[in-house]
């Protein structure tokens, strides 16, 4: 299971479980390249889920301070 859709308790990222058609990949596939919209709910929803990009940097950075 995808972690964001965990965090979320609904499906942000598309999962395909069992066994894998690779006709239904493509198929979710060319739908994320076809529709902006999806793409843009699914990226907002991610940062809602997951918060803004960016944590490594920020902890590495406060590691940083922290050991001078």
């Amino acid at each position: 299971f995808a972690l964001p859709n965990i965090k979320a308790n609904s499906e942000i990222i598309p999962e395909i479980r069992g066994i894998i058609d690779p006709a239904v990949v493509a198929q979710k596939a060319v739908s994320l390249l076809k529709d902006r919209k999806i793409r843009e709910k699914m990226s907002e929803d991610l940062i809602k889920a997951m918060g803004e990009p960016g944590a490594a940097v920020k902890i590495t950075e406060a590691i940083n301070e922290a050991l001078q």
